[in-house]
C-alpha cells in the first residue's frame, strides 16, 4: 500500500495557505472601512496645511450667551451701562424682564430669536437679567452713582439745577457735568463714561435724562422708612 503522507501533507498546506489568504483578506477589508478614502484624508490635510491654527468646529470654543449681548450692547450704544439705561432697563428697577429685554433687544436691531437669547442669558431661570450678569464696571459704578446722587439731591429737577447753576438752563454739556460732580462729592471717577451713558442725544444732559432719579430718592425713602418702622420692634 502507497503510504499517503505526502497526499495528506501536500492538501493540509494548501488549506492553510488559503485560510491565511481569506484573513489577511478579511483583515484588509476591515482597515479599509474603518479609514476614510485616502481621497478625502488628502483633502483635510490639504485643508489643515491651507488654514493653520483655524480649530475645528468640533473643538471651537462657543461664545457665550452674556459675551455676545455685552459685545452687541458695546457696539450698538457705546457701552453696556449706556444700553442699559437706554434700551433695556426702562423703568429703573435694576432688573430686565422678558418684556422689557425684547422691546430693547429690538430698539437694538438684533436679528435673531430674542426670546431664545434671554432664555441662554437667565441661566438661574429668574425670569430677569441683572447688570452685574453682563459688565462688572458698570455693576460696579451704576449703583454708587445713583446711591450717591439721591443722597445729595432731590430728585431729577433739583440735580440739574445744581449741576448747570442756572435755573433756566436747559441743558449741560459734558464739559460741565464732570466737574460738577466732582465737586459735588463724588469720588469714584468715569465721570466721562457716566456722562455717555446718560446722555440720550450723546452731546449733553437735559432734566429728562435724570428721571431715573425721582425713582431712586422714592426707593431710598422707602427704605429709611421701612428701617425706622422696624427699629421698634427690635427693641422689643
Amino acid at each position: 500500500m502507497t503510504p499517503r503522507t505526502g497526499t495528506t501533507a501536500s492538501g493540509f498546506g494548501r488549506v492553510k495557505r488559503l485560510s491565511s489568504r481569506r484573513r489577511q483578506n478579511w483583515a484588509e477589508r476591515q482597515a479599509s472601512q474603518d479609514s476614510p478614502p485616502e481621497g478625502n484624508a488628502g483633502k483635510a490635510d490639504q485643508q489643515e496645511q491651507d488654514s493653520p491654527g483655524i480649530p475645528n468646529d468640533n473643538t471651537a470654543p462657543k461664545v457665550s450667551a452674556v459675551a455676545r449681548l455685552k459685545l452687541m450692547m458695546e457696539e450698538t450704544e457705546g457701552s453696556v451701562l449706556r444700553a442699559w439705561l437706554q434700551k433695556l432697563d426702562s423703568d429703573n428697577d435694576r432688573r430686565v424682564r422678558k418684556h422689557e429685554f425684547y422691546l430693547g433687544m429690538t430698539a437694538m436691531e438684533y436679528q435673531g430669536h430674542v426670546l431664545s437669547f434671554f432664555t441662554e442669558l437667565d441661566v438661574d431661570r429668574s425670569g430677569e437679567i441683572t447688570l452685574d450678569e453682563i459688565d462688572d464696571l458698570s455693576a460696579f459704578l451704576w449703583p454708587r452713582f445713583s446711591a450717591w446722587a439721591a443722597s445729595n439731591f432731590d430728585g431729577a429737577a433739583q440735580m440739574f439745577e445744581k449741576l448747570t447753576c442756572a435755573a433756566k438752563a436747559v441743558n449741560v454739556s459734558k464739559s460741565k457735568f464732570c466737574p460738577a460732580i466732582r465737586l459735588f462729592g463724588w469720588e469714584c471717577g468715569h465721570e466721562d463714561f457716566l456722562f455717555d451713558a446718560l446722555a440720550a442725544n450723546r452731546d449733553h444732559i437735559t432734566v429728562q435724562d435724570l428721571q431715573w432719579l425721582d425713582v431712586d430718592v422714592k426707593r431710598a425713602l422707602r427704605k429709611t422708612q421701612a428701617k425706622e418702622r422696624a427699629d421698634p420692634e427690635r427693641l422689643r
